[in-house]
């Protein structure tokens, strides 16, 4: 008994170090999919916001163009098409168009505080150049977050007037580019080359700097420099950092005015899908049917064992039932055709120990069965003829132990059927001799 309990404990410390070893290769193999996946996701993420980006600077040099050709064919038609004083052309919430007369435009260079740039822009203007001011740049625009083209327009004598159209940046990093996003949320800045910023449309203050923000952010300072560097480029460029627990992704370009540079950048939690949500979900998942699957194997191991040791109880009653009776028992397989005998039936039949594991039937028909008898015997157990459940009887002579026949009444009956007959077949033997 003692050593039964060893083997089952040893039986289940082999099953628990194996379905352990079973569940930490799952693991890795989830840990390593999803460092893999974080790194094609991470890429895919860089190649979307890059692809935004672009798209956001040909949008912005789009608008610009398009203006400046607007201007360049209204100032075409001349100056008798305009006269002094007068309003808006054309105006809607992010572009304002106007006339000025050359005197009023002269006149606005000379009162200017910074009266080197402007007087630039009078000599320009004057040489039928067209002009694109700085951003919020007084007098020509009283909006900070604004920039002018000024447009020559010529007569007779020379320079007559300019058309001025004031632009809103937010036109500049808007847009509808985002419609294939793999973020919920961007976020635009237009900066200069050494990172000040001139517009945003984020919390970030226009006078700010985008190196001192993100560190006031709370970006690391070696992350911070790694974003100097690469800005300090002068090339366009898609980066990957990390701060405040979060992945960032930022990616700008170059405007082909002024020194200005579109930034785009977004955070993790921006994401549309998280590649850790995934993985979660797989590896919740995963847990879950290998808790299935074992809460199973260990229900039907326990099964089998109650089984098991069930049939184990049953043959240990039959043997010591056999043990205690004078009544010989048999059972008979017919497809494999084998007589397995109970051990008492050695004490009385001249048996060998093959019987008790199952022997030949026509070896024991003929062996223990007296030659007279033998016709009878295979007449009587037909097991196309043997009904199931139904018992039938039989006498015959069985060679005993001591070589000698005695007469001995058969009882038995078919417990199991298939389409040929009987399959299986159990009886008794009792001495009739006397």
């Amino acid at each position: 008994m003692q050593k039964k309990g060893i083997h089952r404990k040893h039986k289940i410390f082999i099953l628990s170090v194996g379905c352990l070893i079973f569940m930490l290769s799952v693991v890795s193999i989830f840990t390593i999919f999803q460092h893999r996946l974080n790194e094609r996701f991470h890429t895919a993420l860089n190649s979307g916001l890059e692809k935004n980006t672009k798209e956001q600077t040909a949008h912005a040099e789009s608008v610009v163009f398009d203006l400046q050709r607007l201007l360049h064919m209204l100032s075409s038609s001349g100056a008798a098409a305009y006269a002094d004083g007068c309003e808006l052309a054309i105006q809607n919430s992010a572009i304002q168009i106007d006339y000025l007369s050359a005197v009023q435009v002269l006149t606005m260079c000379a009162e200017s505080e910074d009266s080197h740039s402007q007087k630039a822009y009078a000599e320009q203007l004057l040489a039928g150049k067209e002009v694109m001011t700085d951003l919020g740049e007084y007098p020509f625009t009283t909006d900070p977050s604004s920039f002018v083209l000024l447009q020559p327009v010529s007569g007779s004598d020379g320079l007559s007037g300019v058309l001025r159209a004031r632009i809103d940046a937010a036109l500049l990093t808007g847009g509808s580019v985002d419609s294939a996003s793999l973020f919920q949320k961007t976020y635009t800045v237009l900066t200069r080359t050494d990172g000040s910023i001139v517009y945003a449309d984020t919390p970030y203050p226009n006078d700010a700097n985008l190196f001192s923000s993100a560190f006031q952010g709370g970006i690391d300072s070696a992350e911070v420099r790694f974003i100097q560097q690469e800005f300090d480029k002068n090339e366009a460029k898609t980066i990957r950092f990390s701060g405040k627990g979060n992945s960032y992704y930022m990616s700008w370009e170059t405007l082909s005015f002024h020194d200005w540079r579109i930034v785009r950048f977004a955070r993790s939690p921006d994401v549309v899908l998280q590649t850790e949500m995934i993985v979660r979900g797989m590896v919740f998942a995963g847990i879950c049917l290998i808790a299935l699957t074992a809460f199973f194997c260990v229900s039907l191991i326990m099964l089998l064992l109650r089984q098991k040791r069930r049939l184990e109880t049953q043959q240990r009653r039959y043997d010591a039932l056999a043990q205690f009776n004078d009544t010989l028992l048999f059972e008979y397989d017919v497809f494999t055709n084998r007589v397995t005998f109970t051990p008492n039936a050695r004490e009385r039949l001249a048996l060998d120990a093959k019987c008790l594991k199952g022997g030949s039937g026509e070896y024991y028909m003929q062996y223990l069965l007296h030659p007279d008898d033998l016709e009878n015997i295979r007449t009587t157990i037909q097991p196309s003829q043997l009904r199931l459940g139904e018992t039938y009887y039989l006498e015959a002579r069985l060679r005993c132990r001591d070589g000698e026949y005695g007469w001995f009444g058969c009882q038995f009956k078919s417990i199991e059927e298939r389409d040929e007959g009987a399959s299986q077949i159990v009886g008794k033997l009792v001495d009739i001799s006397d």
